[in-house]
């Protein structure tokens, strides 16, 4: 059985990520308590300690186990990281389970190197690039890094690029609307899109409901849709 501790920035990549566990991969919800004892030990002070990460477990249709936690916000998920690496149960659990951590940002904040700078901060040397390893006391670490949104056209780098497509997916008429302010106002970044979308779907969001949307969508996009985009190709290498 593989392990892997996903680190996300936020509540909107909680979301997307539980429901692309869920659409692609089977995944149940299970209690964390309930999880092995050497990853239970491990995991524990990240939820009880600043800064305190919310932790949603998932059971994968082959028997994985995908431990999701929402850091609020990346210098917190750093700090998350920083934890985690610097626990002496670390190498314990290394050696009883196979566990990798996964890191989900934003490209446009460089997370694959921001993540190589940091361990070198540690005094720990990564080698490879977006799947960086360290070794612990002859046990390797794989630290997978999922860099999220895109790069090219009117991308900001930020995961609401590839949300856009998912609510397309859900809605596809609403990108008539995006189009009639570009007309107007000139070229929309995908994020500006989004959230224009989000304005016509739901009047007086709240926050909650927004999230809604988000699961609606991976739920209504193909499979084919949803292995296209960035983040759920980072998921799938980190799952292997």
């Amino acid at each position: 059985m593989k392990t892997l501790i996903l680190l996300v920035e936020g509540s909107t990549e909680e979301v997307v990520y539980s429901s692309i566990l869920k659409k692609l991969y089977s995944g149940r919800k299970v209690e964390c308590r309930d999880a092995p004892t050497p990853l239970k030990t491990l995991i524990r002070p990240l939820m009880i300690r600043p800064p305190r990460g919310r932790l949603t477990c998932y059971v994968l249709e082959r028997g994985d186990l995908v431990v999701i936690v929402n850091c609020g916000g990346y210098e917190n998920l750093k700090n998350m990281i920083r934890r985690l690496l610097k626990r002496r149960e670390l190498l314990e659990a290394l050696t009883q389970l196979d566990i990798r951590i996964a890191i989900a940002a934003d490209r446009d904040k460089n997370p694959a190197e921001s993540i190589r700078g940091l361990l070198s901060s540690m005094g720990l040397q990564a080698t490879g690039g977006d799947t960086l390893t360290v070794e612990f006391g002859g046990a390797k670490l794989a630290i997978h890094v999922i860099e999220q949104g895109d790069e090219w056209g009117t991308a900001t780098g930020e995961i609401e690029d590839e949300l856009r497509k998912l609510v397309e997916t859900l809605r596809p008429e609403l990108q008539r609307a995006a189009e009639k302010v570009e007309e107007a106002y000139g070229p929309l970044t995908d994020k500006q899109k989004l959230l224009i979308y989000l304005a016509l779907l739901e009047r007086r969001p709240k926050i909650r409901e927004l999230y809604e949307l988000f699961r609606e969508a991976v739920a209504a996009a193909s499979r084919d849709a949803i292995l296209s985009l960035g983040l759920a190709k980072g998921l799938g290498r980190a799952l292997g």
